[in-house]
């Protein structure tokens, strides 16, 4: 189990520097209107961070989720297109990822696929789908009032951005005070420990797959509502950014480990750092190399963190033992006033 206090007070450290860095990168970046854009614009991301934080807390992961995001975008776009409420069709199109993601779930569960695979396969056959369904064509025109969502604010807030707020502070809250978030630690820690402890873990992992779809969908209507168009090719490279958030916000890939309010500071340090890139005029196939090293650095830096804490946890164990034998055969005090006496 990781130091999860330790991992954020890290993380609000990275994202303090990258945020005074990205500063004198770009004289833009310190505008109060950018900032608010710039999380708007992270919105999808951390909506979707969050349950992909949750599925690797139990050892899991889901690579469909952007492909999700695809398919039930174009969904909706051609209900609406269709003669469907608009409102109606983001309301079908949410649901249907939720089945997405059960689809997922049920293969997990009752087939025993690895997720790796299972949600690697169903990455193509969403994005698939998608593109079947589209034919490069998109669809646009949508009514202004939809267009709101993506686009309106609240007080100067973004809706989109106090979405992405209200469900981290709720599901923060779940993994932290109920028996549901407890279940999701010990499933990561020791499946096999925790089925056997009564834990329903094939209901926990469906329930989580299911989320993942759900909000999936939901980032689909944010994301058609911000860009005025559904289109098949949206968040193509999206799953990159998912992952990393949730690893570089202290989830162990191996499960057993995870913070929503480390995943949510991963978020914005990732989010901070495209867009003072971008607003330097610096090329997005660079921006990814960087995501890569990101994800790829926080993992090599928490595992060397997790078992340098591991050697030190055991080096005092070795010498609380070897004290122990020293004081063992040392003679009492008792047996040396017996030895006197004689």
């Amino acid at each position: 189990m990781r130091d999860v206090k330790k991992i954020e007070l890290i993380l609000l450290g990275i994202m303090v520097f990258v945020f005074v860095f990205m500063s004198f990168l770009s004289k833009q970046f310190l505008n109060v209107s950018t900032l608010l854009q710039i999380m708007q614009l992270s919105a999808e991301l951390g909506i979707m961070a969050i349950p992909m934080t949750l599925i690797v807390i139990t050892g899991g992961i889901d690579l469909s989720m952007a492909s999700t995001l695809a398919l039930s975008g174009v969904i909706m776009g051609y209900l609406w297109l269709f003669g469907l409420n608009i409102w109606l069709a983001a309301i079908l199109a949410v649901v249907f990822a939720g089945t997405a993601g059960l689809f997922n779930a049920v293969m997990i569960t009752k087939f025993d696929i690895p997720p790796l695979l299972a949600t690697l396969g169903t990455w193509a056959l969403y994005r698939g789908m998608a593109t079947g369904i589209d034919q490069g064509r998109g669809v646009s025109g949508f009514p202004q009032g939809f267009l709101k969502l993506g686009e309106g604010t609240l007080m100067g807030i973004p809706y989109s951005l106090l979405i992405w707020a209200t469900i981290s502070i709720v599901i923060y809250f779940i993994v932290i005070k109920t028996r549901f978030g407890r279940y999701l630690f010990a499933i990561g820690n020791n499946e096999t420990g925790a089925l056997y402890s009564g834990v329903p873990v094939k209901k926990i992992k469906i329930i989580i797959y299911v989320l993942a779809g759900l909000l999936a969908g939901l980032a689909a209507v944010i994301y058609t509502s911000r860009v005025g168009a559904a289109k098949s090719n949206a968040d193509a490279n999206g799953v990159l950014g998912i992952v990393a958030a949730a690893v570089l916000g202290g989830a162990d890939v191996k499960g057993g480990s995870g913070t929503i309010f480390g995943t949510t500071i991963a978020v914005l340090i990732i989010a901070f750092i495209d867009s003072g890139l971008t607003l330097a005029n610096i090329q997005q196939t660079v921006q990814e190399v960087i995501l890569g090293i990101i994800l790829v650095g926080s993992i090599i830096f928490y595992e060397y963190v997790g078992k340098s804490k591991i050697r030190y946890s055991l080096t005092l164990q070795r010498d609380s033992s070897e004290e122990g034998d020293t004081k063992s055969s040392l003679p009492t005090e008792s047996e040396v006033n017996n030895t006197r006496r004689s």
